[in-house]
């Protein structure tokens, strides 16, 4: 009987302890996601390799996934985030890349004191490993 009440004591500390991991990632978020422009991000390989195809691109803030991210770079190594807001809160975003057979890449950017319209971003992974 005590290992079914240890047990059971147990799994209601690890749920109260993830609800509260739970809401502490939601929050990390300041800006509304419908609210953002659209971001475009470029993948370059770094070495001469030029730009990327098929490249892996996430943008994030804090935690959280935008843009319905990840895309995937065209043979131009472009990859186009649409979305039909109009700015960028203050904040710092996360620009993430790779591709199979290259090295992670990440840019921060920094949004302060004003927004960008539409933010254009490079990214360089590699080189090849």
């Amino acid at each position: 009987m005590k290992r079914i009440t240890i047990l059971f004591l147990s799994l209601i500390f690890i749920t109260v302890i993830s609800a509260f991991i739970g809401f502490n990632k939601q929050t990390d978020l300041s800006a509304n996601p419908n609210a953002l422009p659209s971001w475009s991000v470029t993948v370059h390989g770094d070495g001469g390799f030029g730009v990327l195809e098929n490249a892996e691109v996430e943008i994030k803030q804090g935690s959280t996934s935008l843009f319905n991210s990840p895309h995937y770079t065209n043979s131009s190594g472009l990859t186009y985030f649409d979305n039909g807001g109009s700015s960028c809160p203050d904040g710092t975003y996360t620009v993430s890349a790779i591709k199979s057979g290259y090295s992670y890449g990440i840019v921060t950017v920094v949004i302060s004191g004003g927004a960008s319209v539409y933010p254009i971003t490079h990214v360089t992974i590699g080189p090849p490993l």
